[in-house]
């Protein structure tokens, strides 16, 4: 299953395809983050990308990078911090280059996650 059609079973008014979708990107983080983390950015920086799946994907990422517990946040953190240099900065040039998109929604979603990269 590619990104998109898993991002998109994250939205189905399915619950099980909705939580069978959920498992496997909550999955996908455990196993491989960097991998992860830059699939949604490369999906949520794809201009023909359907905008429900680069909200998904926005928010998958900002949703990686932030949590309310301040336990769950340090470990966040701490995760994102130990990517090497070279993923940081696609994830984050993707993430920007989104901010200037012709879709001034998709622009606003990569700004959650611009936020959630800044705290």
């Amino acid at each position: 299953m590619n990104a998109s059609e898993l991002l998109a079973n994250t939205l189905s008014p399915d619950a099980s395809t909705r939580q069978r979708a959920t498992e496997q990107l909550e999955n996908a983080s455990r196993e491989n983050y960097p991998a992860y983390m830059l699939m949604l950015s490369s999906e949520l920086a794809n201009e023909s990308s359907q905008i429900h799946i680069r909200n998904a994907a926005a928010l998958a990422l900002k949703n990686s990078l932030s949590a309310r517990e301040t336990a769950r946040q340090t470990q966040y953190t701490t995760r994102w911090l130990s990517l090497d240099n070279d993923t940081k900065a696609k994830i984050k040039q993707e993430v920007l280059v989104t901010l200037a998109s012709p879709l001034s929604r998709a622009g606003g979603f990569s700004a959650q996650v611009v936020a959630a990269i800044a705290s």
